[in-house]
Formats: C-alpha cells, structure tokens, sequence
C-alpha cells in the first residue's frame, strides 16, 4: 500500500485530535492501529491478534471512545469480518464522524483525507448495505469515490467505487440513479488496461436497466456478454445469471416465449454450474410462470415440476412445496381435477411437514442456504423457524388446502 496510508493527520490538513488521558485506552490504540498496518500488509492473522489485545487491554472500556479515527475504523473492520453488523456501523460512524470526511462539505482542506479514509467510507457502506439500509450505502460509497477522485488513487478504485454506489442505488430503489453510475464505472473499467473485471459491472447495469424500465438497452448489454462467457469457462455462473436477467428483459418486452427459452436455458446451465443451482431453481419456476402467461399452461407444469425438485435439492422446502401446489393449480385451470387434488395434496403435506418439524426447532434453528439476490429469498426462506417464514407458509398452506376442497368431488 501507499505511504499515504500511515500519514493520518500529521500532515497538518486538520488539527491531530487530544487522546483519551486513560492509559489502558492508550495502549489498546496503539495495538489497533499497529493492527490496521498488519492489514494493509495481508497479515490478517497479525491483525486479528493485535485486535484481540486491543480488546483484552481496554478491560471492558468501550473502544469506540478512542479519540482516533484509525484506530477506530480498525475495530470497526473486525466487528465487520466478525459479523457484528450492529456494533461495526456503531464503530465507523464514530469514526467518519471524528474524522470529518463525510459529506457535500467535506473537501481535502477540511477533513483528514487518506486512503485509510477512502476504506473507512467503503467499509461503512458495505455495513449498511449488509443491515439493508441501502441509502446510506449509497451515501458512504459516494464519500468513498469524493475521497477516491481528490487523493488521485486510481481508476480501478474508481470503478470500484461507482460499482458500489450503483448497486447500492439500485437496492434502495432507485433504478435511475443506479443507471447512471453503474454507466460511468463500466467507461471507467473499460479504460483500464488488463481485465478489471468490467464484466461484472456491465451485468449489473443490465440488470438495472430492466428495473429502470430501460429492457432493450439491457438486452444489448446482456447479449454483448454472451461471447465473453463462451471464451471463459470460469465465469460460468455469472453465464448462468446473465442467462437469467436476459430471460427478464424479454418479459419487460412481453416476449413471453423467449423468455421462458432464456429462463430454460439458465436452468439448464445453473443445474451443472457449481454455485448456481440456486439460481437455476428460480429459473424454471420463472420459465413455468412465462410459458403459463403466454397460455401454454400445461407445457408450463414440466419446469415448475423442475423447480421443486431443484429447490428441494439445494434444502429450500417450502419454496418446493409451494411449486408443487403451483403445478396443482395449472392442472385445475386445464380442467383436470383429479391430477390437480393430487398435487395440492402434496403441497398441503409437505408444509405440514415443515411446520411440525419447526415447530420444536425454534431454539435452535437451522437455517436453509443463503440464495442470490434474483428473487429467490421471496421463495426460499432461509430460516424456516421465523415467524415471518411460519407466517408464510401457514398462508400457503390454508391456501392449497382451500384449493383442495374446491377441486374434490
């Protein structure tokens, strides 16, 4: 890394803060920051030592009251790799705080800007963006990308920045805004020379073009990737997934049958693509829905039956039950009662499955698997014990067995 990395504020951009009088916070500062240097250099297992001291030292005091922001953002880093979403925001936005960085009135003769600063606002975005609170993400990563065009630290910072303050837009809703970043990092990363990864940026904003209502500029986005997924095996999951948002920009254009053709192809793809089974199981079902909307209801109980048994393999029952009782009200629409009855019927009984079998596993959950951000965690709920997750499949389950009733003779 950079010299600038161990500059702070002894260049004299703003006065050096007065530290904490209490000698045990003292020391724990200076492990800290000897913590965050063992950082930048790779050393994690150097860093999480010198944090572990750091704790040990301040014998209970709240490290958060050190009076430097390095130091600070340091522990904030490792409540984050900790999972300690909560106490790491509480730490970073002490820290953003004391170090005066953040906001429209922020400029290099106001604020200590460092690289350590730029990696304070980018940590604190990813936070929020891990709490859901996404217009903040979007705040920080611009206070990161402010920071990282005033220190000149490069247009692959650059671009990264850009990508996070579009996802981060595009999470919270605002699909133009997104757009509008997302485009501007994909020039950026283009201009690089080498690969900076500028694949997974244009994927990303072809997924927000979709959202922003914009489908056939996403399509050409989409469609400009395909040869790069043939050239390289190894980004055979983001095949799967640009498979999958090509599929969406076909039903923005109410091309329903091409869609379901590209949502099957995704499925196909994702099924043997380690890491993407996930995906492919939201890919069928989509495909059944597509086929289903274009009046071909029973060609569309094939891949819905294809979605249970994929979402059943990756543990996601009840988004499996839930397609099994999908299939049940494809064949009632066709008119065939008696297939339909047998399909609720098994809907009906593998929830109750699941809701017995959780029933007495609320104190010690085992959550399903984590799903990709394409829709599926509205399927799959990752912790069936929940009372959101109950909630949900209580509904379905009075649904199917109303259906059931209806359909019986």
């Amino acid at each position: 890394m950079s010299d600038l990395l161990r500059k702070d504020w002894q260049e004299g951009t703003v006065d050096r803060p007065t530290w904490t009088a209490d000698p045990t916070l003292g020391a724990a500062r200076e492990l800290l920051r000897a913590g965050f240097a063992a950082l930048e250099r790779g050393n994690r297992q150097e860093a999480r030592l010198k944090y572990d001291q750091a704790v040990s030292s301040a014998a209970g005091a709240d490290l958060a009251e050190i009076a430097d922001a390095e130091a600070v953002t340091f522990a904030g880093i490792m409540l984050r790799d900790a999972g300690d979403m909560a106490e790491a925001r509480r730490y970073l936005e002490k820290a953003v705080a004391a170090s005066g960085i953040s906001g429209e009135s922020a400029t290099s003769s106001t604020a200590a800007l460092t690289e350590r600063a730029a990696t304070l606002c980018e940590t604190l975005s990813g936070v929020y963006g891990n709490l859901g609170e996404f217009a903040a993400a979007a705040t920080a990563a611009e206070d990161a990308l402010r920071i990282v065009r005033e220190l000149g630290m490069g247009m692959g910072r650059e671009a990264n920045a850009l990508y996070n303050i579009g996802m981060a837009k595009s999470l919270a809703g605002d699909h133009a805004g997104a757009a509008e970043a997302l485009t501007e990092g994909l020039g950026v990363a283009k201009a690089l020379d080498g690969d900076f990864g500028w694949e997974t940026i244009q994927q990303a904003l072809a997924s927000t073009l979709i959202d922003a209502g914009r489908p056939e500029e996403a399509l050409t986005y989409l469609r400009d990737l395909e040869d790069i997924h043939v050239a390289m095996p190894d980004l055979a999951v983001s095949a799967v997934k640009c498979a999958f948002e090509e599929a969406r920009a076909l039903v923005a254009l109410g091309k329903l049958e091409e869609a379901a053709a590209s949502f099957e192809k995704a499925g196909r793809l994702g099924v043997r693509t380690e890491g993407a089974a996930d995906i492919a199981a939201l890919a069928f079902h989509h495909q059944a829905v597509s086929l289903a909307q274009a009046g071909k209801t029973m060609e569309a109980a094939i891949p819905m039956g294809r979605a249970a048994d994929t979402y059943e393999a990756i543990g996601a029952q009840a988004a499996a039950a839930h397609c099994v009782g999908l299939i049940g009200d494809l064949f009632a629409e066709a008119g065939q009662s008696i297939e339909a009855a047998g399909y609720f019927r098994e809907a009906v009984e593998r929830l109750e499955k699941i809701l017995h079998e959780t029933e007495t596993a609320a104190a010690s959950p085992a959550p399903g698997p984590v799903l990709p951000d394409y829709g599926a965690k509205e399927q799959a709920e990752q912790d069936y014990t929940t009372p959101e997750a109950r909630a949900a499949m209580e509904a379905d389950l009075q649904e199917f067995k109303a259906k059931l009733v209806s359909v019986s003779p």
